[in-house]
């Protein structure tokens, strides 16, 4: 049994001192207690919140989701190390071929116990997209609805496969939809010049999360409000954010938030390879540049963050004033409540996974079943000298 000691949490909106209780890796007991222990560990006042959850992301500092087995082992290692401690790894529009082969890398390398964070599951953003609101994507790679092919994929990665976008309004994408909610998957609406009507139908026939809402879809519009006025109205369906402040204006992520309550809201990275790096502006192999914390091309196109959920939460607490409990909600509780995981609480029987921040909401050390997770003090600079792809 550990105990640690000096731990703050928030309740009901307010922050209180107390001892959290740490058996076997998982939380036994929140509160003053004469518990024997064999360990006490001093958290100093900091603030204890559940770790990170990201269901949206593309790699973390140097190394991307489409790599190697060992690579990906790696990757869970750097996610823990800034507070995510579970991700959906996610890959975009790509044939049949490349995302089965990428399905053996993940077995490969999360078939036995890894270091660092919990891989959850797969995010296929794609391929069935509209090549209207491709953003960044290659417009080669993204494909019309095939049901067999589909039936094809799911089969083989029925293990892996957790999240899938589509976009609504394509031909046959209700009957996808369909397919995938009965296979337990869960289907994000993205990358989509779909109406209201037509946003409500994907609803309608399963789909209950939208992918980097605002971003890559039809505007908003008062005569046809579109996907946007959907989902604003619409409690059936969570919406994923990218809270860097670049991405989507924070005038628009108060709307959001107003509109759905925090409950409603996932807070995402949608990072590649180079997300984590603590800069704000520079230039990044490939002809990519970093502006506000957002990748850019030479195009002036958005292409994911620099900026991870630890950077998000802080984000929301001192930017936008939201409250500890909001961003909780955002970055951890709202994900774990939408994909039936038990994370995203520190409360009895829940696994130890916790963050400790400072007073001013900013990440300093996390901890894993209890066990703090080890820092490679590794530098944006060695990161961007090893040339990584996004």
């Amino acid at each position: 049994m550990i105990k640690f000691t000096n731990a703050r949490l928030v309740k009901d909106g307010k922050v209180f001192s107390t001892d959290i209780f740490v058996k076997d890796g998982f939380f036994e007991h929140i509160g003053e207690s004469h518990i024997e222990c064999d360990e006490v560990i001093d958290l100093k006042s900091m603030l204890a919140v559940p770790g990170f959850l990201d269901c949206h992301t593309h790699g973390f500092l140097g190394y991307h989701s489409e790599g190697t087995s060992e690579d990906l082992r790696e990757m869970a290692l750097k996610y823990a190390e800034r507070g995510t401690t579970g991700f959906y790894a996610t890959i975009g529009p790509r044939t049949n071929e490349e995302y089965i082969a990428q399905f053996k890398r993940y077995r490969d390398a999360f078939s036995s116990d890894c270091e660092g964070a919990e891989f959850l599951g797969l995010h296929l953003e794609g391929p069935f997209l509209n090549p209207a609101k491709k953003g960044a994507m290659d417009a080669a790679d993204i494909r019309q609805v095939d049901m067999v092919s589909l039936k094809k994929l799911v089969e083989e990665g029925k293990d892996l496969i957790k999240i899938m976008t589509i976009a609504p309004e394509i031909p046959d994408a209700l009957q996808a939809i369909n397919y995938l909610v009965q296979k337990g998957i869960r289907v994000s609406m993205g990358h989509t010049n779909a109406t209201q009507a037509e946003a409500a139908l994907g609803i309608e026939y399963g789909a209950s999360q939208v992918t980097h809402c605002f971003n890559a879809m039809r505007s908003f519009n008062h005569r046809e409000p579109g996907i946007l006025g959907e989902v604003l109205i619409n409690d059936d369906v969570y919406c994923e954010l990218i809270m860097d402040g670049a991405h989507v204006s924070r005038t628009a992520m108060e709307l959001l938030i107003r509109a759905k309550g925090s409950k409603g809201v996932i807070a995402i990275s949608d990072g590649g390879s180079t997300c984590g790096l603590q800069i704000e502006d520079g230039s990044l192999p490939d002809g990519y540049f970093v502006k506000n914390g957002a990748i850019v091309n030479e195009e002036g196109t958005l292409s994911g963050s620099v900026r991870d959920l630890a950077n998000h939460f802080e984000y929301a607490v001192n930017a936008m004033n939201l409250t500890i409990e909001d961003a909780v909600r955002m970055t951890s509780a709202n994900c774990a409540d939408h994909m039936a995981v038990k994370a995203g609480k520190i409360e009895r029987g829940y696994p130890a996974n916790f963050n400790c921040l400072s007073a001013e909401s900013r990440l300093i050390k996390t901890y894993m079943y209890g066990r703090e997770v080890p820092i490679d003090r590794k530098n944006s600079a060695a990161v961007l000298a090893g040339g990584v792809s996004l």
